[in-house]
């Protein structure tokens, strides 16, 4: 684990394990929400046998992704949250090779916006991505549940 240089450290909003916890399980929350409304918003005009095909399948693919993808992305992000110390900065809830991965999915969803693929097709894409995001928080809410609340003390690195 790097350490940051001391003036970059004063400088890092800090937070308690649980405090961290709670900042993956609203941003796993916030993301899966955002991208499930995107989702609906466009397959609204679609005629209603094809808005029903897409969320069925986008559905069941995102359950399967929750399963096999997500679930373990969390715990691994649990692991990591917890491997810091109590005090540690807000941001560091998702690892750096993490947010690399945020910022290529990132990407990836503007690539998928450009193309010129069916309504039904981005749609799709967008909601399985969204409810496995959003089944799968569920770990990081019930970890947040079962972490016990810390005093906070002293917040400045290297104190107490």
């Amino acid at each position: 684990m790097a350490t940051l240089p001391p003036w970059l450290g004063q400088m890092t909003p800090r937070a308690t394990v649980r405090t961290r916890i709670l900042a993956a399980a609203l941003f796993w929350s916030a993301v899966g929400i955002l991208l499930l409304g995107r989702g609906s918003l466009l397959i609204r005009n679609e005629s209603l046998l094809w808005a029903t095909a897409t969320l069925a399948l986008a559905l069941g693919l995102g359950v399967l992704k929750s399963r096999v993808i997500f679930d373990p992305a969390a715990q691994r992000a649990l692991a990591h949250i917890r491997r810091k110390p109590n005090h540690a900065c807000l941001g560091g809830f998702l690892s750096l090779r993490n947010w690399g991965l945020v910022v290529l999915m990132m990407g990836f969803g503007q690539l998928v916006g450009a193309m010129p693929l069916p309504g039904t097709v981005r749609s799709g894409v967008l909601t399985l991505v969204g409810i496995g995001l959003i089944r799968s928080s569920r770990l990081l809410w019930q970890a947040w549940h079962a972490t016990p609340a810390t005093p906070l003390g002293d917040l400045r690195p290297g104190r107490k």
